[in-house]
């Protein structure tokens, strides 16, 4: 029978794709979350749990061998309910998976570490580590832990760094989910430093496919990865693929960099900043990463272009707004 994986975060976007795709490859899957899954691949199964509760995590490791920990804040949040969830609910459950005797782990880490913006792009695996708030500070610590514990006992573990991850279920709030936003409503979109910052996004199944590679791999032991598309996109160029993906009608309109400073210094005062403090300070800056690593130690490459995970991202969030509607 094939080894027992446990999925925290399991009932999140990026969580569901890799459920089903481990389900797929025959995998028995637990789903550990605080939110119960709306959808489980057949024969998974569901442990509500918190990360940083042991009575929780302790008997949702038992008979796990592998462990993706996707589980985490977002930069939205707190930097209070980040340190206590991403930091030491990781630490919570490290420690109950070596107790467990679980052999692998995979660590859901973010761009973000290379700062925002990073010093240079693109960025590989080996550029400095850089917080620019509380998000990105947890990943940094996460990625620390899971790597420090794994030195220290006969627990594997690897990162994945993600940059941004489309696909159903996105339930991103800021810059990009209004892009989506105002194309769907057929609206002007009005684009920060003329829409040159250039960026990376992964598809989600794409991403998911990382994770299996990372733990099908023993050379992925003690090791960082960057995933995203075969090439970064402009901010002009994402929102015209939106654009097309939405059938939309909308203008892209280019704002000069000093105007989007005004538009962002209005907002913020305002007390309605649709940039959470990890990126403030770059959200015009280029951050694009190098995946050449992931492709020579994993074997993994994107399979898909920004154009189709945009198309079926659309469908699904088309599909949601009529079932809100109705």
């Amino acid at each position: 029978m094939s080894e027992l994986c446990m999925i925290t975060g399991g009932s999140g976007m990026l969580g569901r794709e890799l459920a089903f795709r481990l389900a797929t490859l025959g995998r028995p899957v637990r789903i550990f979350d605080i939110a119960e899954p709306r959808l489980l691949p057949d024969g998974a199964e569901f442990v509500k749990g918190d990360l940083r509760n042991p009575a929780d995590t302790d008997p949702a490791c038992v008979g796990v061998s592998v462990i993706y920990h996707l589980a985490a804040l977002d930069a939205s949040s707190s930097g209070d309910d980040i340190r206590s969830v991403n930091i030491e609910g990781t630490a919570c459950l490290l420690e109950s998976a070596t107790i467990s005797g679980v052999r692998k782990i995979v660590f859901a880490s973010s761009s973000a570490v290379y700062g925002s913006p990073p010093p240079e792009s693109p960025c590989h695996e080996e550029s400095p580590l850089v917080s620019t708030g509380p998000f990105s500070m947890s990943k940094i610590a996460g990625e620390e832990l899971c790597l420090s514990m794994a030195a220290s006992s006969d627990i594997k573990a690897s990162v994945i760094r993600m940059p941004i991850v489309i696909g159903p279920g996105l339930k991103d709030p800021h810059i990009m989910r209004w892009i989506v936003n105002r194309a769907v409503e057929h609206k002007p979109i009005f684009l920060g430093a003329g829409g040159r910052a250039v960026r990376h996004y992964v598809d989600s199944g794409d991403c998911a496919d990382a994770f299996i590679s990372a733990s099908d791999n023993d050379v992925a032991a003690g090791h960082c990865f960057n995933v995203g598309f075969d090439k970064p996109h402009t901010d002009e160029e994402f929102a015209r693929a939106v654009v097309r993906a939405a059938k939309s009608f909308s203008i892209i309109v280019p704002a000069p960099r000093a105007i989007s400073d005004a538009v962002l210094q209005i907002a913020r005062s305002t007390g309605e900043d649709p940039v959470p403090p990890d990126y403030r300070d770059g959200v015009f800056g280029d951050s694009w990463l190098a995946t050449d690593k992931a492709r020579a130690l994993l074997g993994w490459s994107p399979q898909k272009r920004l154009a189709v995970s945009l198309h079926d991202f659309m469908r699904w969030h088309k599909r949601n707004l009529l079932k809100n509607i109705s």
